[in-house]
């Protein structure tokens, strides 16, 4: 928040007649490319794949509404038609939608569309999204008494375990798609708890192969 209104000072006091008649212009847009940057800096989106900070580049108003068999009157097409510019229907009867730029930009960081939604991110090259749900990792030895009073004290419900070879146990916990998954991730992974090797989102991931768009979602969590 501190950002953002440092951001708003500073556009607000190069627009002043008098500060341009003093200033060289240079220096005129050197604060204007401050001021675009800070923005850019608060709203930069990563999570955390062990000790690594990733970040996601945000594709700007593309947003991916994943089918889950709820009624289609709560589908963003329904309650948002006139926002919408573009529609591509992707196998798994999801749909990446194409906003228009302001509407963009309100819907998503007021997160005032549908609950089965995610905005789209680049990331390596590869198209992603955040399908819901979060991946823990927790250290080797961790009892499931422990495990299942850590989920308790945070509110989480596990959903399914992943079984691999080792004594690690990971766990898919049940979140919202969308920012919600993301700040839930971020949150666990911020909290230094003792139990937690790592955590972080499931992300739906869209591939090009040979010209042809196919999607899928990790199949590491068997989906």
């Amino acid at each position: 928040m501190a950002i953002k209104n440092l951001s708003k000072v500073i556009s607000k006091i190069i627009s002043n007649s008098f500060f341009q008649k003093k200033f060289h212009i240079s220096f005129f847009i050197g604060i204007l490319a401050l001021a675009f940057n800070l923005d850019a800096i608060e709203n930069q989106y990563y999570y955390w794949n062990g000790k690594n900070k990733i970040y996601l580049q945000p594709i700007n108003d593309y947003i991916i509404e994943f089918s889950n068999g709820e009624s289609t009157t709560t589908s963003v097409i329904n309650s948002h038609s006139s926002k919408i510019k573009n529609v591509r229907k992707i196998p798994g009867g999801h749909q990446i939608i194409q906003l228009f730029p302001n509407d963009y930009a309100t819907l998503v960081k007021t997160k005032s569309i549908s609950s089965r939604y995610s905005p789209l991110f680049k990331e390596g090259g590869m198209t992603k999204a955040l399908v819901g749900g979060i991946l823990i990792t927790f250290k080797l030895g961790s009892s499931e008494e422990v495990i299942s009073k850590f989920c308790l004290s945070l509110g989480l419900t596990r959903k399914k375990k992943i079984s691999l070879p080792g004594q690690q146990q990971i766990w898919i916990v049940n979140s919202p798609p969308g920012l919600e998954s993301l700040e839930l991730s971020n949150n666990i992974a911020e909290g230094q708890h003792e139990i937690v090797e790592s955590v972080r989102p499931n992300f739906w991931q869209e591939i090009s192969h040979r010209g042809l768009n196919k999607a899928k979602v990790n199949k590491k969590i068997g989906k």
